[in-house]
């Protein structure tokens, strides 16, 4: 089964390292709980390209090179269902920062993921990629994502979608427009991922995928 996996807030805390950086540039605090929307022009309270020149500068620095770490659970769990799917991460990430993805994916995640896809969303260049668009290439049953929107876009092409929201901390996966969606589950932490897959693998043994 070919499984697509999302990267920021689903395998590395990304609006955490973000947070550190606009603080230090630009004396902005926020904190996770405030990201109501995932759409940093909204909190931020600037124009959107204001806010993309701001992603790109942390793109550009140390923050986004080293601030960013893997969301707890979630290395062991890739490291069970890659044994058993075909796990391939599907990304908004732009083009611009491709390679350091890949070298933190290499990091953090080595050998585990068949292929990468960049939907280059929000990029300053270069066109971008519906995410439903990469999975139907790709032949995704399943994607793990935190984005709502994306959930109801996948979802919609009958696509399964695990709407990802740690410990229930994510404010921007609380929408309610997703509620009741067939195809659309939501998951708290990864063991609840492992166990979502492994019905979908072998329904009659729910428990393949954990290691004890």
């Amino acid at each position: 089964m070919v499984v697509a996996v999302d990267i920021d807030e689903v395998l590395g805390n990304f609006v955490s390292a973000i947070n550190q950086f606009v603080a230090d540039r630009y004396s902005l605090c926020h904190s996770v709980s405030e990201y109501h929307v995932y759409e940093f022009a909204k909190i931020w309270r600037c124009s959107k390209d204001e806010a993309n020149i701001r992603v790109h500068e942390f793109f550009d620095s140390s923050y986004f090179k080293t601030a960013i770490h893997p969301i707890p659970g979630a290395q062991q769990a890739i490291q069970n269902l890659s044994k058993v799917c075909n796990m391939s991460i599907v990304t908004s990430r732009q083009y611009a920062i491709q390679d350091h993805t890949v070298e933190w994916i290499e990091k953090h995640y080595p050998g585990l993921f068949q292929k990468i896809y960049f939907g280059n969303h929000f990029a300053l260049n270069g066109k971008s990629t519906p995410k439903s668009e990469i999975c139907r290439s790709l032949g995704a049953k399943v994607l793990i994502d935190d984005n709502p929107n994306y959930a109801i876009e996948c979802a919609e092409v009958g696509i399964k979608v695990l709407l990802f929201d740690y410990e229930n901390s994510y404010p921007w996966c609380k929408s309610d427009f997703v509620n009741g969606h067939p195809l659309i589950t939501r998951v708290q932490n990864w063991e609840e991922v492992e166990l979502q897959l492994s019905s979908l693998i072998l329904p009659s043994n729910n428990n393949i995928i954990i290691s004890q």
